[in-house]
């Protein structure tokens, strides 16, 4: 109505489409005492100059087809993130030989020009005006500005100290009130339960197990990882001569709202087209599956999107995506919860009859790295800045811009940095919950869990939050591109066991590591010691 009320003052010829009835209706009069259209709709068409001043892209569509040829189209508000126009819209812009102008943000002179405007027109204004309000009740009308039926809300800053202006240190202080302030998120009892369940792998195999590696018959050491790995084994199973019989790999799968902030290079609809290429049979965790006879199974934790029943597919969607923690919570304690105790369920479930001995994480998520990282950054206390990475490939104006989105998300709402549920309900995704459900799970049941890229380490960088015991657990598949891994890799006291340069996710760089576990308890079982093989040892100097 201020874009009407500026070009009536120029005498143009208005016509105001609005979509909500409830404001047609308050505005008729107002309307009418400037003389312009206010209306839902119109066949009018052929005007001279469009201006889109909402998110909605059926209202830019509609500017674009309303125009005569050699009209001007002006937008200053950004749309609705995700939605998509027709490109046979769009060739109208070249039929119609359109001048499209972009504006965005107000510049100095533009801001002397409104406010001589707002002076002039200050009777008019006040007819716009909802209410005039406290910068303590924003949150409470929140809900009736994203609905689009109200005017104009004015906040009052007079009684209210800007921000910005706190003596040196206090900001600092705030902040440390506001976590001491902060209780912890207590467990489920089923969650509670689940983690008494875990014991560390036994001390004692392990001594007995690095023995037994060391008297085979190669110089010490000479097998490298492959030896930590058959030691670990024995430890986990308690056994001199581990197996690997039943291998699965679970890619837990959810959208993030996040992605609304240009976070990712894929638009958020390839999650969908990813699962249902799992489900095919033709993505890269399936042929690596394939051949190291892995069992796969697609856990839908909250993917926007719908699936038909399939074999490998397990539905335990939470939502249809998180809420953009940009600007709100991801999704709240609650929900929090019961994205672990999904994940955790998944595992208990398909690890009967038969248990498995070795478990991989894989997962699949637009803008997940977004997230992953925002929970790195706020454990490890180091700076988003020095932890963010290119993600699915963003170039270097995304990069900074995702950098900034995780800096504004932990600056909002600074989640409790030793509180898994809290980070995960503030900055977390459903599919990270599931991955830390399911290694809390795995670990109660003795079983290996191999992690993958960062997203996978983040979630397993929760669960060792919440159970410290699991890392005798975990093995660290590769290592990531992506820098912020080698952070909750050292909280966590892993080493990475491959390095070939991936950074795909979907559990392959866990297949491959699983192979070479599997590898090393065979090693373990049969390569023979120098008693065995009469070899004499090394001549001690």
């Amino acid at each position: 109505m201020l874009a009407a009320l500026l070009c009536r003052e120029r005498n143009c010829k208005i016509t105001v489409v609005e979509r909500s009835q409830e404001k047609i209706s308050r505005l008729d009069t107002f309307a009418k005492e400037h003389d312009f259209t206010l209306c839902k709709d119109t066949v009018a068409s052929d005007f001279d100059l469009a201006l889109n001043c909402c998110d909605s892209h059926i209202a830019f569509s509609l500017c674009i087809t309303k125009l005569r040829k050699g009209g001007r189209f002006i937008y200053f508000s950004g749309l609705e993130k995700n939605e998509e126009i027709e490109t046979n819209l769009l060739n109208l812009i070249h039929y119609k030989e359109l001048e499209i102008h972009g504006a965005y943000g107000p510049g100095r002179k533009h801001m002397e020009e409104a406010v001589s405007f707002c002076h002039r027109r200050q009777d008019n204004l006040e007819m716009l005006i909802e209410k005039c309000i406290g910068p303590e009740d924003v949150e409470g009308v929140l809900d009736h500005v994203l609905s689009g039926n109200g005017l104009k809300y004015i906040i009052d800053w007079s009684q209210k100290k800007i921000p910005g202006t706190a003596e040196p240190g206090a900001k600092k202080e705030a902040e440390n009130n506001h976590r001491a302030a902060q209780k912890p998120v207590s467990l489920s009892p089923f969650l509670q339960d689940l983690t008494e369940t875990i014991q560390p792998a036994s001390t004692a195999v392990r001594d007995q197990a690095q023995k037994k590696v060391d008297l085979k018959t190669k110089p010490l050491g000479a097998l490298g990882t492959i030896e930590k790995l058959a030691v670990q084994l024995a430890a986990i199973q308690h056994d001199l001569n581990p197996e690997i019989n039943r291998k699965k790999m679970f890619v837990f799968a959810g959208d993030h709202g996040v992605v609304e902030e240009g976070v990712s290079a894929f638009p958020a609809k390839v999650t969908v087209q990813m699962v249902e290429n799992f489900l095919a049979g033709g993505a890269a965790i399936n042929a690596f599956c394939r051949q190291f006879a892995i069992e796969l199974s697609v856990v839908d934790m909250g993917v926007n999107g719908d699936f038909d029943d399939h074999l490998m597919l397990i539905k335990k969607k939470i939502a249809r995506g998180t809420d953009n923690f940009a600007v709100q919570p991801a999704m709240g304690n609650g929900r929090a919860i019961e994205a672990i105790e999904s994940g955790a369920a998944v595992f208990l479930e398909r690890n009967n009859p038969v248990p498995c001995d070795i478990v991989g994480m894989g997962e699949m998520g637009i803008g997940n790295t977004t997230s992953a990282t925002a929970i790195i950054s706020a454990v490890s206390g180091l700076s988003p800045a020095r932890l963010t990475g290119r993600g699915t490939g963003v170039d270097n104006s995304g990069l900074e811009r995702k950098i900034e989105v995780i800096e504004k998300s932990l600056t909002l709402h600074k989640p409790d940095p030793t509180d898994a549920i809290d980070l995960l309900a503030k900055i977390g995704g459903f599919e990270l919950g599931g991955i830390c459900g399911a290694v809390l799970a795995a670990a109660s049941q003795q079983c290996c869990v191999v992690l993958d890229g960062v997203i996978s380490t983040a979630a397993g960088l929760l669960a060792y939050l919440i159970c410290p015991a699991i890392g005798d657990y975990l093995i660290a598949g590769h290592k990531s591109v992506e820098i912020s891994q080698k952070t909750a890799l050292e909280i966590m006291g892993l080493e990475p066991v491959i390095d070939l340069d991936m950074r795909l996710g979907e559990g392959t760089g866990a297949a491959i590591t699983i192979d070479l576990v599997e590898l090393s308890c065979r090693m373990m079982r049969e390569m023979a010691s120098f008693d065995d093989a009469g070899v004499s040892t090394a001549v001690t100097q």
